[in-house]
């Protein structure tokens, strides 16, 4: 698709998917060793992951949006009824991952307004409306859904989350080995001492942990997985680079795992003598797992306990519900740095409880951060974010689409097209019907954006409505999978001149749209007969 405006924006086809991944694995450089049991076979192991993964997430776009224009958003029905408006986020405190979605309810529930929590994995993101939409019917949310508690710092010490735990994934439920619990009890403990090289955050055993690299006086490094990530970056001394360390360590699984030690002089307990995880213990240091997302607007940032910036919003990825980096606004002349926010990623930050937010950092790599540009939906591709995590030494999210339809509709095109034919292929009978087509020119006003099938079993249309002088006119925009890539983006009775193609195919007429034009710009979907989506 090409869009002709003061900006112009050229959709992103299947040879620029290609040409980034190539440009991906040609840079992706060799994973360091670090030295641990059978480190040799880890260290090959998660380069090839590593590798993988970042071909395959090239392989889908990304779709970030603030989170202060998220708050506010419609939630629509599969009938694109508004059953409610996304007020905010409950997201785990470590990972950054959205478990709920808070929906302050519309009349059509009949809960008078109140607020609501529905799981995030229940919600499909709407990029180009920055909305949501969900499947779940009125009587399953009347059914399952639970008001939200008042007080958020006691809220995992409460039964608010055993009465939805129903709701969550396998893999948002804390988990605690019994075999790692065994394995310190028993184990042979090793002292090891040093500074921290690397801090990372990665999934284990069903939870993301925070894991180090401590690089000893000789200069070996050391592999090191300290506990959960809520709980290691979300207590008073929440782990650093560049912090001196002593741990004692109990060999598991090709790691070492941290028992208790002393952090910069401070101690600090991971679990006890007998294996027990201190973050079972729900104590007044216990840090809340889950925070709302809103808490985290205006929240003052340190580092290395200076105060920087503040927190003007948050970059969500809407497909995978990932919060991928805090909106840093710097102290005025602070390191130098002007007006622009500056991106951190979520995996430099920890949010101690009662404290301000810390960020893993130093004066170099604030100033080389990455800048939020004006319209976030230009940071598209994973190349378009890459910078940010390089600069703070951080390796790049997946940003696994959480929902099935989400997922199905990137990473299944392929299968879809072999299981029902390629029904939008430049050659199918569909394009060639359309394009066959009588040309209409249509004025009207938008109204709003669907989904729906032109050919049975193969994979959804985006559809426009537009309201007419002859009535509403529901237009073809593209396959689903491509009108999601797109930044189209309308307000509702915004006057809209559109040129189509009307066509009868299977018995009906369909009209599909070629270019859209409004005051300020033209956005061209089909380029002499051919589909912008087949180039």
């Amino acid at each position: 698709m090409t869009r002709k405006a003061k900006t112009t924006r050229k959709a992103l086809a299947a040879t620029a998917i290609m040409t980034s991944t190539l440009a991906l694995a040609i840079s992706a450089g060799t994973a360091a060793a670090y030295a641990g049991p059978d480190h040799e076979k880890r260290t090959n192991t998660h380069t090839k992951n590593t590798q993988d993964k970042s071909v395959n997430m090239d392989a889908r776009l990304l779709h970030f949006a603030r989170s202060d224009e998220l708050m506010g958003s419609d939630l629509h029905n599969t009938a694109s009824e508004s059953i409610g408006s996304v007020s905010d986020f409950i997201v785990d405190r470590g990972s950054g991952n959205i478990e709920f979605a808070i929906v302050k309810s519309g009349d059509i529930l009949g809960f008078g307004g109140k607020s609501i929590a529905v799981p995030y994995h229940k919600l499909r993101y709407q990029p180009t409306v920055s909305g949501f939409s969900t499947n779940m019917t009125e009587e399953q949310l009347e059914r399952q859904t639970e008001f939200i508690p008042e007080n958020w710092e006691d809220l995992d010490n409460s039964n608010w989350l055993d009465r939805v735990s129903g709701w969550m994934d396998d893999d948002d439920i804390d988990h605690d080995d019994d075999s790692i619990r065994e394995a310190v009890r028993r184990g042979d403990r090793d002292e090891i001492e040093g500074r921290v090289t690397r801090v990372l955050r990665k999934t284990y055993k069903g939870d993301e942990h925070v894991f180090v690299i401590v690089q000893d006086d000789s200069g070996e490094q050391h592999n090191l997985i300290l506990g959960p990530s809520w709980y290691v970056m979300g207590s008073e001394n929440p782990i650093n680079r560049d912090d001196e360390v002593e741990f004692s360590v109990v060999e598991y699984d090709t790691y070492y795992i941290v028992a208790d030690g002393r952090v910069n002089n401070e101690s600090v307990t991971y679990r006890d003598n007998e294996g027990r995880a201190s973050w079972e213990s729900r104590n007044s240091r216990t840090p809340a797992r889950y925070i709302l997302l809103s808490e985290l607007e205006g929240m003052n940032a340190e580092v290395a306990g200076t105060t920087v910036g503040e927190v003007q919003t948050t970059l969500v990825e809407g497909g995978s519900g990932q919060v991928a980096m805090i909106a840093l606004d710097p102290n005025e002349n602070f390191f130098g740095l002007g007006d622009e926010l500056s991106l951190v990623p979520w995996g430099a930050i920890s949010l101690p409880r009662g404290s301000a937010m810390m960020i893993n950092s130093n004066e170099a790599e604030l100033e080389r951060a990455l800048k939020m540009p004006d319209d976030v939906s230009t940071l598209r591709t994973p190349s378009s974010v890459s910078h940010a995590y390089k600069n703070f030494h951080l390796e790049m999210p997946s940003f696994e689409a959480r929902d099935n339809s989400v997922k199905n509709s990137y990473d299944n095109r392929d299968r879809d097209s072999k299981r029902f034919g390629n029904a939008w292929g430049a050659d199918s009978d569909l394009m060639e019907a359309l394009r066959e087509g009588e040309d209409v020119t249509i004025r009207g006003k938008f109204n709003g954006f669907s989904n729906g099938r032109v050919v049975d079993g193969a994979p959804e249309a985006r559809f426009m409505t537009v309201n007419t002088s002859d009535g509403t006119q529901r237009l073809i925009v593209a396959p689903g999978w491509f009108a999601d890539r797109q930044n189209l983006r309308f307000d509702k009775g915004e006057t809209l001149t559109i040129e189509a193609k009307r066509a009868e195919f299977n018995g009906r007429e369909w009209i599909t749209i070629i270019s859209i034009e409004n005051d300020d710009d033209e956005w061209t979907l089909w380029d002499n007969d051919t589909p912008a989506w087949t180039n």
